[in-house]
């Protein structure tokens, strides 16, 4: 029989946010396992929208293939993408109701709209200077 015991921590460090989640298995010998995993996600590899509209559909597909770890994306909800011709501005009006994702099962067609949310909600242009420490 197992307890588990999970907190969650999300901080900030050297321009990076760091995600850890820990959890602790107690057995029955009250002994402990301590297990860690750490996600870093570098706010500076998000582009802004105005870049993001200027990309082309290979711009897509090569930004995608480098989140693929981090979205936990398999090659054929990638190709999917490629298959419709998504472009820069295309991409950013991505919505999970959109027929472009149909074919690219719930999770990672979230895990994309999530992408594209936080590159929307990132500071742009003329307001990025008021948050150059957080990004």
């Amino acid at each position: 029989m197992y307890n588990r015991g999970i907190f969650r921590r999300l901080s900030y460090k050297n321009n990076n946010f760091i995600f850890q989640k820990k959890i602790t298995y107690l057995t029955q010998h009250n002994s402990n396992k301590l297990l860690s995993s750490q996600k870093i996600i570098n706010q500076k590899t998000l582009p802004t929208i105005e870049k993001v509209k200027e990309w082309e559909q290979d711009d897509i597909i090569k930004f995608l293939h480098e989140k693929r770890e981090e979205l936990n994306l398999e090659n054929e909800d990638i190709k999917i993408i490629r298959r419709n011709r998504v472009s820069g501005n295309d991409f950013l009006k991505l919505s999970l109701e959109d027929p472009k994702l149909y074919g690219i099962p719930f999770g990672p067609a979230k895990r994309i709209i999530g992408l594209i949310k936080k590159i929307k909600d990132k500071p742009q242009g003329k307001y990025l200077k008021y948050f150059k420490e957080y990004y």
